[in-house]
C-alpha cells in the first residue's frame, strides 16, 4: 500500500519556508515552483536570489545554529525537506553529490556577494546595472535598442527599492537617455552606456551622490 513521503512539503505563494534567526537543521530540495531568498541589509530586507527546481534552500541552517536568511515561496512550491542527519548521509554515500553541492554553494555565495555589492550602490546605479544585465541575458533586439520583457514595477524587489525610489531612479535614467519605458517592455537604447553610467556612479564620492546627475555622454 503506497505511503506518503513525510519529507515532501507543499507551500502556497507567500508561505515562509524558514525565517532568519530560526534554529536550522533542515534543507529543502526544490522539486517544483520557485523560492525567493531574502537577507537583511541594514533596516531593509532584500532579495539575494531565486531558487528553482533542483536547487537547495536553507543550507545556511546546516552550517550554523540558525538560518541567516529568510525563504519565501514565490509560487506554489513543492520541496523535499531533509534534516541534517539525512542530508549528511546522502553526501557521505555519494561523493559526486558532495562535489556538486560544494560547486553549487560556491556559485550561490558568489552570486550573493555580487547581489550585496549591487545593493550598496545608489538607486539609479542599482537599476542601471540590473537593466544592463537583463539586456544581455533576456533582452531581444529592437529598432530602438534592446527590449527587456519586464515591467519596472517587477524590478522593485530585485533592485532593493520601494516603488517611489524605483520611480526616482528610473527618471534619472530616462533623463540621461539610457532608458525608455514602453507598453511592451523596457527599452535599453545602449547597454554599453548603461554600464558606463554604473562605473561613473561608482566613481562619485558617496557624500555628493544624488546632488548631481552622472553623465556618460561627455556633456
Amino acid at each position: 500500500m503506497p505511503t506518503t513521503d513525510p519529507r515532501r512539503r507543499s507551500f502556497a505563494p507567500g508561505d515562509v519556508l524558514h525565517r532568519r534567526g530560526e534554529v536550522g537543521g533542515v534543507v529543502h530540495v526544490v522539486r517544483a515552483g520557485e523560492v525567493r531568498v531574502l537577507r537583511d541589509l541594514g533596516d531593509r530586507q532584500v532579495s539575494v536570489g531565486l531558487v528553482g527546481p533542483g536547487g537547495l534552500v536553507g543550507e545556511d541552517g546546516l552550517v550554523g545554529p540558525t538560518y541567516t536568511t529568510t525563504a519565501v515561496a514565490v509560487e506554489s512550491t513543492e520541496t523535499l525537506a531533509l534534516d541534517t542527519v539525512t542530508f549528511e548521509a546522502m553526501v557521505t554515500e555519494d561523493p559526486t553529490l558532495a562535489v556538486r553541492l560544494v560547486r553549487a554553494l560556491v556559485e550561490k555565495l558568489d552570486a550573493a556577494h555580487e547581489r550585496v555589492a549591487l545593493l550598496a550602490r545608489p538607486g539609479a546605479a542599482r537599476l542601471a546595472e540590473t537593466l544592463a544585465r537583463l539586456a544581455s541575458t533576456i533582452g531581444r533586439p529592437d529598432p530602438e535598442g534592446i527590449v527587456i520583457p519586464r515591467r519596472l514595477r517587477e524590478l522593485a524587489r530585485e533592485v532593493g527599492l520601494d516603488e517611489p525610489a524605483l520611480g526616482e531612479a528610473s527618471m534619472v535614467l530616462v533623463r540621461e537617455r539610457l532608458l525608455r519605458v514602453r507598453k511592451h517592455g523596457i527599452v535599453v537604447p545602449d547597454a554599453r552606456r548603461m554600464y558606463d553610467f554604473v562605473k561613473a556612479a561608482d566613481a562619485v564620492p558617496s557624500t555628493i551622490r544624488g546632488a548631481t546627475s552622472v553623465r556618460t555622454d561627455g556633456a
